[in-house]
């Protein structure tokens, strides 16, 4: 289960910091523990609602944030298109403010928000590929990508040099909450990952 989403995008403006807190430590206490948001959702200011609540509860160890690096643009006519794409500098300039923003070491679960049919696929999957051998982000996937897109990166990823393999489900939604046997943490989906 999730808790977040876009819900977290008018955050600022209707929930003060103690209710924050309070949903969040609720979701926990309840066995809640995959929180997503995006930079796209209240333009960043989800995720450092959201990234504030589990580190002041000391929670940050039994949280999974997901978060998502997306193609969505302000609207503004002299807007960086770099941003407007997955290329290695938004994929990777993301994910650095994103922890910023949430207030960690790491991201558990970066995925890409949306296709990009403009970037290669080699492009972000190096992107991706080197967040993860830096410790930043644990997994990489997708969402909201057409079932074709996905498979595609398979191909690519063999001429692209990355160290590891790239799996995972195409779909709009997904859960982690699935829990291991060893571990109250959620399995992860087949991934970018360690």
């Amino acid at each position: 289960m999730t808790f977040g989403q876009y819900s977290f995008s008018t955050f600022h403006a209707n929930v003060d910091r103690a209710a924050a807190d309070r949903m969040v430590g609720l979701a926990l206490d309840a066995g809640v523990n995959l929180f997503d948001t995006a930079e796209s959702y209240g333009q960043g200011r989800s995720e450092e609602v959201l990234g504030a609540a589990p580190r002041r509860a000391g929670a940050r160890e039994r949280a999974v944030i997901s978060t998502k690096v997306s193609t969505f643009g302000t609207g503004s006519y002299d807007e960086d298109r770099d941003l407007l794409r997955l290329s290695y500098r938004h994929v990777i300039g993301n994910a650095e403010a994103a922890l910023r923003r949430l207030g960690t070491d790491w991201i558990d679960l970066y995925l890409l928000h949306q296709p990009d049919f403009v970037t290669p696929w080699e492009e972000t999957l190096r992107a991706l590929d080197d967040l993860v051998s830096r410790g930043l982000v644990r997994y990489v996937g997708w969402s909201n990508f057409p079932a074709w897109h996905p498979p595609a990166a398979r191909v690519s990823r063999r001429g692209a040099g990355t160290r590891r393999s790239f799996r995972g489900r195409s779909t709009t939604r997904w859960s982690a909450a699935r829990p291991s046997a060893r571990s109250s943490r959620p399995v992860a989906p087949p991934a970018l990952g360690r």
